[in-house]
């Protein structure tokens, strides 16, 4: 499995759980839930080869992932009831330390990726693969191919055309 796709699930699962809490529809057994499926990842970066793989600022935000998880889950199974607003404080801080994690998967690979490329010459391919490394998300990509017959404006001739008016 990998642990990128992994933990983006995972932190849009926390984030729609927190927006349903806005919402102010959630109940304290959906906490439970979704701190339950927590577990999931802590299990995936317990195995040795998906461990390995994270630099040592990954290991830091994993221990603390791990340490957030552990109190994220001792508030939402305690027996007498807990405020629902100190629950969803703990989830806030999941969440983000979940997006530090994420970030820094992210730039191991962007990392991989760019000494992969300059042990060989450039190709067009790896220069598209980098460019596509760059960008800030999966979800900003388009993945509409374009073909060569769609008019598509170019920006550029909008702002030289609108210089020359």
């Amino acid at each position: 499995i990998d642990s990128r796709s992994l933990v983006n699930n995972y932190l849009d699962m926390l984030a729609e759980s927190l927006h349903i809490h806005i919402a102010g529809k959630s109940l304290p057994r959906e906490y439970l839930l979704i701190v339950q499926m927590g577990s999931v990842l802590a299990e995936h970066f317990r195995l040795p080869v998906n461990y390995s793989a994270l630099s040592d600022d990954g290991k830091r935000v994993h221990k603390d992932l791990i340490l957030i998880l552990r109190e994220c889950l001792a508030a939402v199974s305690l027996a007498t009831p807990v405020d629902p607003k100190r629950i969803v404080k703990r989830l806030k801080i999941l969440y983000s330390v979940l997006a530090k994690l994420r970030d820094v998967i992210d730039k191991n690979v962007h990392d991989s990726v760019f000494n992969l490329s300059s042990r060989r010459p450039i190709t067009n391919a790896t220069r598209t693969l980098l460019r596509s490394c760059k960008s800030k998300s999966k979800r900003q990509r388009s993945f509409v191919k374009q073909s060569r017959d769609s008019v598509v404006p170019d920006p550029h001739n909008y702002t030289n055309s609108i210089a020359s008016s």
